[in-house]
């Protein structure tokens, strides 16, 4: 039984998912891993099962603390890492994805060819639950208008350099902008791990605007609404980017920055979405 590793935020927990439910469709088996959020503090926790309607069983174990001890080896130590498969080069055929000294998956699996392999299993099964009535009635007023979400992502990013500069000032204007020549009267709905930064920030592009305050224990709540707006300017995340994939309005316009990180080929922006350099 192979065991994919879960680690990090919601979004990179939904590409491991991806991962996942890949594997299964192509007959290999294997189990969801979530033993490391015991150890490590990953932003709000293993929120996959909380967030979404997901009945999949959780690989459990009575020597957790060996376990644990098992995984760190498996990233640090070479001859133990044999045993592992990384997302850092992304297989294309089906042996690769399954060599015979693999017996766990570690890396976050950022691929759209993965998605779009079990696009229909995702979203059949990305039904958010637990999401406030109000909240709700919000996301039906989002949809009905020519509502655009924005994603602004500070927060842990500003301590890494590979994730700054990407959507800057430049990118912003230059979306905003294309938003406002293809749509009558938008109205912006801003996300943001900084509010306040946000608001000033955006206050100079003279935009009709609302920015959406979540507790950050329910950020799940501004996914939901993002993916309820029918059209988006994403940021470098995979926050935002699954909530785009989630809007099911076929005539969504979806702007993304040129890369999401840098020095790093990241696969997961769509021919169809419209790609906005910062330079």
């Amino acid at each position: 039984m192979k065991k994919v590793i879960f680690s990090g935020g919601l979004g990179n927990q939904m590409f491991q998912y991806a991962f996942y439910l890949f594997l299964k469709k192509k007959g290999i088996k294997a189990v969801i891993d979530n033993s490391l959020y015991s150890e490590f503090k990953m932003h709000n926790g293993f929120e996959l099962i909380k967030v979404f309607d997901i009945k999949e069983s959780i690989y459990r174990t009575y020597f957790l603390k060996v376990h644990l001890i098992f995984i760190k080896l498996l990233m640090k130590i070479p001859p133990v890492r044999k045993l592992s498969c990384k997302d850092d080069v992304i297989p294309i055929g089906d042996h690769e994805f399954d060599p015979p000294y693999a017996r766990f998956y570690l890396g976050y699996w950022q691929s759209k060819k993965i998605v779009n392999y079990v696009i229909e299993e995702l979203r059949a099964q990305f039904i958010f639950r637990n999401i406030p009535q109000m909240t709700i009635e919000k996301g039906d007023f989002l949809s009905s208008i020519n509502s655009v979400s924005i994603h602004i992502r500070r927060g842990d990013y500003m301590s890494i350099p590979a994730y700054q500069g990407i959507c800057n000032e430049i990118y912003y204007e230059r979306a905003i902008s294309f938003m406002k020549e293809h749509f009558l009267n938008p109205r912006f709905y801003v996300f943001s791990n900084d509010s306040i930064w946000a608001k000033l920030f955006l206050e100079k592009f003279d935009i009709d605007m609302e920015i959406i305050v979540t507790p950050p224990i329910y950020s799940y709540w501004d996914m939901y609404l993002m993916s309820r707006c029918r059209n988006h300017i994403i940021a470098n995340s995979t926050f935002s980017w699954w909530a785009a994939v989630l809007n099911m309005n076929k005539d969504k316009i979806v702007i993304s920055p040129t890369i999401f990180k840098k020095d790093e080929c990241i696969d997961i922006i769509f021919d169809d979405w419209v790609k906005i350099s910062n330079i």
